[in-house]
């Protein structure tokens, strides 16, 4: 007997289904390559109060470097966080003995500011 499959769209999925789905993914590649060095990277800037000025979301995985986010409040663009915000999380991935990095934007996302940075593993 043939097994029916039904392909749902949806466009606000359970964060659970996502996740379950990451995890999936995650054992497969581990599994393959037997590396096991995951790790979450985040840094955040915060003012006095807490609030959040800047921060940037990665992760490291097999000598790799991925930038998932970076954001800079929009009133203190301009003054080099960005900037430092790469400068750091470069230097915990290489820390982590990481030796590449992947990011990826969208052409409206400061491309400008991608282009002129100077990454630290060449």
């Amino acid at each position: 007997m043939e097994q029916q499959f039904q392909f749902d769209i949806e466009v606000n999925p359970d964060p659970q289904d996502i996740e379950s789905l990451r995890d999936h993914v995650d054992t497969f590649n581990v599994e393959e390559t037997k590396i096991y060095d995951y790790g979450d990277l985040a840094i955040f800037l915060r003012d006095s109060m807490r609030q959040l000025i800047a921060g940037i979301r990665a992760y490291t995985w097999g000598g790799c470097l991925d930038i998932r986010s970076l954001w800079v409040r929009e009133d203190f663009r301009g003054e080099g966080l960005g900037s430092k915000l790469m400068r750091a999380v470069e230097q915990e991935a290489i820390r982590r003995g990481c030796h590449i990095a992947t990011l990826e934007t969208h052409s409206f996302q400061a491309p400008g500011f991608y282009e002129g940075q100077v990454p630290v593993f060449l």
